[in-house]
This record gives C-alpha cells, structure tokens and sequence, in this order.
C-alpha cells in the first residue's frame, strides 16, 4: 500500500467515526475529500507538480471535520496537529510532513486575501478544493 493509500484509510477510519458536533462524517469524507482527490490527479495529468503530496493534503486538510464543525476556532490548528500525527505514524521524513502542513494545508485557504510566493502545490490544492465546493 502506497502513502496516498495509507493516508486515505488513515482519514477514512477517523471519519468512520460519528462526529458529536454535526453528523456528517459520510458525506465529508465521500464527497468531499474524494472529490478533491480526484481533481488533484486530473489535474496532474496537465501539470508537473507534486501530485503525492497535494493528494495526501486532499485527504488530510478537513481532518479536524471528523470530530468538531467548521465553526471551531481551533479547527485549523486540530487539522495540522492530527495531519502531523498521521504523517508521522506512516514514517514520512519531517521535512516531507512540513511540505505538506505548512505549505499546501495551511498555505492553500485565502482567509487573509492573497498570498505571495505559495508553491505550485499549494495553487494546484486550492483549486481542486475550490472545484470539489
């Protein structure tokens, strides 16, 4: 089983679980972070980009979704800390684990208007998010 994979059921079994907050682990999971998944691999037959790291965020960027709602303001923060986790657990190098965290989750939302000099990952992920809404 490859890392995507890995990562996937990782996400998979958290969502698996019912959320005490709102009930709506199914639909996050399977209409959702599939649906950004599938836009990340579609659009690496188009572009030279990291496609397994923006693949891995795909699944992992709403992760904090499994147990609390969007509302949560330490939603973002959650997310990062259980992605972390899950990378870690699967042997990922920790410079990989920062790529992905730092740089394409945190850096792929546009809270704070336009960011400069974001990676192409992190571009590629906000796009296929954007196309999953």
């Amino acid at each position: 089983m490859n890392k995507i994979q890995q990562v996937r059921q990782a996400t998979q079994k958290l969502y698996s679980i019912s959320n005490p907050v709102i009930d709506w682990n199914d639909w996050v999971f399977n209409n959702h972070n599939e649906v950004v998944a599938y836009w990340v691999r579609d659009l690496a037959t188009r572009y030279k980009f990291d496609s397994e790291a923006v693949e891995i965020a795909a699944y992992l960027h709403d992760i904090a979704y499994a147990w609390t709602s969007k509302n949560d303001p330490a939603l973002d923060e959650q997310t990062d800390t259980k992605a972390r986790e899950i990378l870690n657990d699967l042997g990922l190098p920790s410079d990989r684990i920062d790529f992905i965290v730092e740089k394409i989750i945190s850096g792929h939302g546009m809270h704070e208007g336009q960011k400069e000099n974001l990676p192409i990952e992190a571009k590629i992920f906000s796009t296929a998010d954007a196309m999953a809404h």
